[in-house]
């Protein structure tokens, strides 16, 4: 697939974002689109460096696995929304799981 381009009028240059995901082909596009509309990007390979991410800077838009070993990406979700409730987020996985994207949904709409 190929980005998006920016839209018409959008500066989004200030803005920063985390990318975690473990597929290198969904890592690169997710950055290349993410910079194609200005944003500054960070790449996590896991949990635990995500974590160390957000707790240095909650960025504007976290994209995130849902699968992260231990851990699961809507964790880091209910941290960056703790410190900085507009933060973004984006979850996504190729698991077709209806209680994980149940529990996807609810933490986005409470946190």
């Amino acid at each position: 697939m190929k980005p998006a381009a920016p839209a018409a009028g959008i500066e989004a240059d200030h803005f920063t974002a985390v990318v975690v995901q473990k597929d290198p082909e969904d890592v690169r596009f997710a950055v290349s689109s993410l910079e194609a509309h200005g944003f500054r990007v960070a790449v996590a390979d896991g949990f635990a460096q995500a974590k160390g991410l957000i707790d240095r800077q909650v960025p504007d838009v976290l994209v995130t696995d849902v699968r992260l070993h231990d851990y699961n990406g809507l964790h880091l979700v209910l941290r960056g929304k703790g410190i900085r409730p507009s933060m973004a987020a984006v979850v996504v996985t190729a698991i077709a799981d209806g209680r994980t994207c149940a529990a996807a949904v609810h933490t986005a709409i409470s946190a």
